[in-house]
């Protein structure tokens, strides 16, 4: 059986209230741009340009039965 090993910082999470009150109108405008940059780089990898993931806050009450079903979901479905 695989074993499970937790990814960390593999990916960036920011909610869009705290780019909208962290940065200033020209900071936004920069964020985007660049973010914009790095959908199109991934389109031309032939990737989802824009992909899709579920977020789950680690200090959720239900954040480790979220960690404990994608765990089963990688030992049941993916081959070692």
């Amino acid at each position: 059986m695989k074993e499970f090993k937790l990814k960390e910082g593999t990916h960036v999470v920011l909610k869009e209230e705290d780019i909208f009150g962290g940065l200033t109108e020209k900071e936004q405008e920069k964020f985007w741009y660049l973010m914009n940059k790095v959908y199109d780089h991934r389109g031309l990898l032939d990737k989802e340009r824009t992909p899709k993931y579920y977020v789950v806050n680690a200090d959720e009450s239900y954040a480790d039965l979220v960690l404990e079903v994608i765990k089963f979901g990688e030992r049941k479905w993916v081959k070692n």
